[in-house]
């Protein structure tokens, strides 16, 4: 509990070499996770390429009780009078065991415990005195971006941030060969 509330990632690597690696892509995909994902030792450290909505939203299982639930980007719509024009419930599946969930729920709530501090502060130690509500949250990052991804039990959010710098490059895939202009960081 301590490694995840520091983010200590030697940790998730030694647990990953310790399984098959094909076990950690089925729980990503179980969560939602639908990027390829290759099956190696980094992959642990979050080494292959997810976009900031596809892995805040496979942090819902964890935030609902097991159920992966579809993002919602309009939930209710009223007009001037209050007459409710549109309004739409949450898509939900039963992925996890709700057992499953609350521990690891009960496991990152830590990155926001100052009683955790020990040989080095909790990742979430900065803001733990702002929180008015239960929260988790994970965070990562590399030497060019951050991102943190945390919930309550009404909303999930993530936020990425990165030093990016445009330039022209060449996308090879599947053999062919593609020019875009890309972010890098």
């Amino acid at each position: 509990m301590q490694a995840l509330a520091y983010s200590d990632n030697i940790y998730a690597v030694k647990t990953h070499v310790l399984q098959e690696p094909e076990s950690l892509i089925e729980a990503a995909e179980t969560a939602g996770i639908q990027s390829p994902l290759a099956p190696n030792m980094s992959l642990a450290l979050g080494a292959s390429d997810v976009g900031i909505m596809e892995i805040t939203n496979a942090y819902s299982p964890f935030a609902n009780g097991g159920a992966r639930v579809t993002p919602r980007l309009i939930e209710r719509v009223e007009d001037a009078s209050g007459n409710v024009l549109l309004e739409t419930e949450p898509e939900r599946e039963q992925v996890y065991d709700e057992r499953y969930a609350y521990m690891m729920t009960s496991m990152m709530k830590q990155i926001f415990n100052p009683q955790m501090n020990d040989y080095t502060s909790v990742t979430g130690h900065s803001i733990s005195h702002l929180l008015q509500r239960p929260a988790a949250g994970k965070s990562g990052s590399t030497p060019n971006d951050n991102w943190m991804i945390g919930y309550t039990p009404n909303l999930i959010t993530g936020v990425w941030v990165a030093l990016m710098t445009i330039r022209r490059s060449t996308i090879k895939s599947t053999g062919k060969s593609l020019n875009a202009f890309g972010f890098s960081h």
